[in-house]
């Protein structure tokens, strides 16, 4: 039966003692992840639907797959075509759902960037097609009446334009961050010198004693016998690692020991 299946009534939907995955995605998401389709038979197909997925995919993949047909494809065609109960799309309902979902939009529905994973959301709403005319051939009064044509085309989940976009921005990146490279270079040697002159000011100074940063911290030698240069940090009390990158405003350092 597809059906609305709403939180609270799922152990008069379930058989006794069924507690896989299906069970935790109705549990979870039956009511909740389908909130805001009015159309109750394509609620209820949503959610049967995805609870049988739920066997099959992680957590993760689970979840994007009911915000893209549920959000993005269904609930979008309800805000712009209402009254449709019928997974049979006209060409133009089709043709325009596709040129919104490629758009990132405001609250206000005014578009804002380009969705740069359009092609992710057309690819689950073509596995969606496929599962349910599958599925009829084996289920055929379950699944049967909502096999309908796929509103997809090969071209829309064409994985290459965002490819090639992606490497575009890439490669703008390096010209774009080359003018910077001598100024991280200089900052770089700079930052080396100036630890290892921390280092050596460090080695040569007694246990216990205090001795002054090239950055101006003052630290004090730690005790003890080591083939490593430990020094304390006074105001904050905290051990650093001399030798270490990033200490004497070189490294993170560690609490300081008993």
């Amino acid at each position: 039966m597809v059906g609305s299946v709403e939180e609270g009534v799922l152990d008069g939907v379930l058989r006794p003692g069924e507690r896989g995955p299906r069970w935790w995605w109705r549990a979870r998401f039956g009511g909740r992840g389908v909130q805001g389709i009015t159309c109750t038979p394509v609620r209820g197909l949503l959610v049967d639907f995805l609870t049988q997925r739920a066997v099959d995919v992680d957590y993760t993949t689970l979840e994007d797959l009911a915000r893209s047909l549920a959000g993005l494809f269904w609930r979008d065609l309800e805000n712009h075509h209402p009254g449709n109960d019928s997974l049979r799309l006209d060409a133009d309902t089709v043709t325009a759902w596709r040129k919104r979902v490629r758009m990132v939009r405001d609250r206000h529905g005014i578009p804002i960037r380009t969705r740069v994973n359009a092609h992710t959301v057309f690819s689950w709403v073509r596995t969606f097609c496929q599962d349910l005319a599958r599925w009829a051939a084996d289920e055929p009064a379950r699944w049967g009446p909502w096999m309908a044509p796929c509103p997809i085309r090969d071209s829309d989940t064409d994985h290459s334009k965002n490819r090639a976009r992606r490497k575009a921005a890439m490669d703008q990146r390096t010209p774009t961050l080359l003018p910077a490279l001598p100024a991280l270079v200089k900052a770089i040697k700079r930052q080396l010198k100036d630890a290892q002159a921390c280092l050596a000011t460090g080695r040569e100074a007694p246990a216990g004693a205090p001795f002054t940063t090239p950055a101006g911290q003052a630290l004090l030698r730690r005790a003890g016998v080591s083939a490593r240069v430990y020094a304390d940090d006074p105001a904050t009390g905290r051990r650093q690692d001399l030798a270490e990158p990033g200490n004497g405003g070189l490294s993170r350092g560690s609490r300081r020991g008993p």
